[in-house]
């Protein structure tokens, strides 16, 4: 039911809303936090993998970043989302629904790296399937890329049809004999 919901709000924030409706009356403030969290570490996870990914992904299309500004801008997010986090307006809502266990906390950093690596591998194994050409690791990096920009670019579920694709075909159209393969993967 999140999913149902969040097809249809920005940046699949119904999801939230969808997931709390089967909860039960009596664990919905831990269901608020536990969602929140979740979201969170899957963020971080995304962030952070997209980092390493635009620092070591051979971009065979003459793309040129300053690295540096990349690291900058993650640097700056993550600065404000703990200063959000832990004193900004966000601070009585952690308290009052989120439970920061340690041991929780880094069982859920395992589980969203986990979701991570299985949702990149299906990826990789995908544009293996339908001809990639280039490295492994390349391979990785560039998914690692395009899940970074699809997860921070602003939209509903429905408007980022075919944005996956197309970055699929920035991404990885020099590795493939034909680009539809890196459309079909992304697809």
């Amino acid at each position: 039911s999140g999913m149902s919901v969040g097809i249809w709000t920005p940046n699949r924030a119904g999801e939230f809303i969808g997931r709390l409706k089967y909860a039960p009356r009596n664990r919905r403030r831990d269901s608020i936090g536990a969602t929140i969290l979740g979201s969170f570490l899957q963020g971080l996870i995304t962030l952070l993998m997209g980092a390493i990914g635009l620092t070591f992904f051979n971009f065979a299309n003459d793309f040129n970043l300053p690295i540096s500004w990349v690291y900058i801008s993650i640097g700056l997010i993550l600065v404000a989302c703990l200063i959000i986090f832990q004193r900004g307006p966000l601070r009585n809502f952690r308290e009052k629904h989120i439970k920061l266990v340690p041991s929780r906390i880094f069982a859920a950093s395992g589980f969203a790296a986990l979701r991570y690596l299985v949702f990149t591998s299906q990826f990789v194994l995908l544009l293996l399937a339908f001809g990639y050409e280039g490295d492994l690791v390349q391979a990785y990096f560039g998914v690692f890329v395009l899940y970074l920009i699809q997860t921070y670019m602003p939209g509903s579920m429905l408007s980022e049809l075919g944005i996956r694709e197309v970055l699929a075909i920035f991404l990885f159209a020099p590795f493939f004999e034909n680009e539809m393969g890196a459309v079909m993967a992304a697809f």
